[in-house]
């Protein structure tokens, strides 16, 4: 692995502005804050830091196209949203505020590890951003050819998956409606439905689709998540499918980023968070009819706030950590590693049935869920200081730098490396908000399943 100069500048000035991030975190831990002033200070520091590694990301040439700028900002916007919009008076407003209801300094104490946790991931992913990676060893390397096939029968295979998934939501949401109506499919037919995007981009990514039927692809699965969004209420998986697939297109295509399209992007976008506020109404009231949506969305646009209904949706990720620190280690111990032992054991439909229950009990935040009775989910960043505290960030580091290496880099839009890299875009930018057990469980399924379609396809030539 060669590194330039700069490269090497730029990871040493990585590495030391994570250290200042660990003495920040150590010197603050005891120090005597308040109620209001807290949030005031992670937000000035946290924006800050984000402030430093956009530059860093601009001086090492970091495109869009890369899973390092969204990767970190979008960490901040599910972390920091809620602690923005607290810091500048908005938190009468904001629902579900559990500011209220839990310790300030345990929500502080959180607050300050994640700056660590960001910057130790960052650190990771940049340093072996440029490298020249040795990917010849992994698998999914072997997983490139025939993508058109390939793609194809993924869709098929996985539709019907995503399709069952789906209706079981827009069920649930026509019941009863609200927020706790959103229900996640667990095991095989949660972690196959989750494919359905990786059959979009194997589509898209092929040279041998024709510019009209990628469009058309590209633009019926986009149509068809905003759908499921509007009827379901669950936006997650849809929003990050939409972000790899829309990249992927954008890549491969080599569009170039001029003052109009900028223009359009941001009306886009603006439209977009628009939608997903009038989505958030339409589940708070439990209504599902095109005339309600339409309701809801010019309120959106008219009324609302876009950039305060960002942070208040997505900012409820703060929730998990803050709660995290409230257990841990008081009622719930370190982990140690083991609730990788579980990630992996989750792969195996059933074997909570047969594991040590023990094992089964170091799925963090399920167990944190019995106690705090508050479904909030669980995040990367989350489980790794559940499994080892303080020490989490440094542990960061390593994870950022295994995340990209796995991930190779995004430096030619050639079939092979559009279908490898934004495949592993989507598993691992699902990290922001997810458990690495979540994850694995979804690789798992995809390597076995890739694996078959190729090991079918050799034996047919052969």
């Amino acid at each position: 692995m060669k590194l330039s100069l700069k490269q090497f500048t730029s990871g040493v000035l990585n590495f030391i502005v994570f250290l200042i991030c660990m003495f920040y975190m150590l010197l603050s831990w005891n120090k005597a804050v308040t109620y209001e002033g807290w949030a005031v200070e992670i937000a000035i520091v946290s924006v800050t830091l984000l402030l430093y590694q956009l530059a860093t990301m601009k001086s090492i040439k970091c495109n869009l196209y890369s899973m390092i700028p969204w990767f970190t900002v979008l960490n901040y916007i599910f972390i920091f949203g809620r602690i923005y919009l607290k810091a500048l008076g908005y938190e009468r407003q904001l629902g579900w505020n559990l500011f209220l209801m839990y310790s300030h300094k345990d929500a502080y104490h959180a607050a300050l590890y994640c700056l660590c946790y960001i910057q130790g991931m960052f650190t990771g992913m940049v340093f072996f951003r440029t490298s020249k990676i040795n990917n010849a060893k992994l698998v999914i390397n072997n997983f490139c050819n025939n993508s058109k096939q390939i793609g194809i029968i993924l869709l098929i295979f996985t539709l019907p998956f995503r399709i069952y998934c789906d209706v079981v939501q827009i069920i649930a949401q026509r019941i009863s409606g609200g927020y706790v109506a959103v229900v996640e499919i667990n095991g095989v037919v949660g972690a196959i439905a989750q494919l359905f995007p990786i059959s979009i981009i194997y589509l898209i990514a092929s040279n041998n689709i024709r510019d009209r039927q990628e469009k058309i692809i590209y633009l019926s699965y986009c149509v068809y998540s905003l759908v499921i969004m509007m009827l379901s209420g669950d936006r997650r998986y849809a929003l990050i499918g939409m972000l790899a697939v829309t990249l992927c297109y954008v890549r491969k295509k080599e569009v170039k980023i001029n003052i109009k399209r900028l223009i359009l992007f941001i009306i886009v976008a603006i439209l977009g968070l628009s939608l997903l506020t009038a989505i958030r109404r339409m589940r708070e009231t439990g209504a599902g009819s095109l005339k309600a949506l339409n309701e809801a969305l010019i309120i959106s646009i008219s009324e609302d706030n876009i950039f305060y209904e960002l942070f208040n949706e997505f900012g409820l990720t703060f929730y998990t950590y803050m709660l995290a620190f409230k257990n841990i280690p008081l009622v719930i111990g370190y982990k140690y590693g083991l609730s990788y032992v579980y990630a992996v054991l989750s792969v195996i439909p059933g074997a909570y049935r047969f594991a040590n229950s023990s094992i089964m009990q170091n799925n963090i935040y399920q167990t944190i869920y019995k106690i705090e009775n508050q479904a909030l989910g669980g995040a990367f960043g989350q489980e790794l200081y559940g499994n080892f505290g303080l020490f989490a960030p440094v542990v960061a580091i390593f994870a950022g730098y295994l995340i990209q290496k796995i991930a190779g880099n995004d430096d030619n839009n050639i079939e092979s490396t559009l279908v490898k890299y934004y495949s592993l875009f989507y598993f691992f930018i699902n990290l922001v908000r997810a458990s690495l057990a979540e994850i694995v469980r979804i690789l798992f399924y995809y390597f076995i399943v890739i694996w078959i379609i190729n090991k079918i396809f050799k034996n047919h030539r052969n």
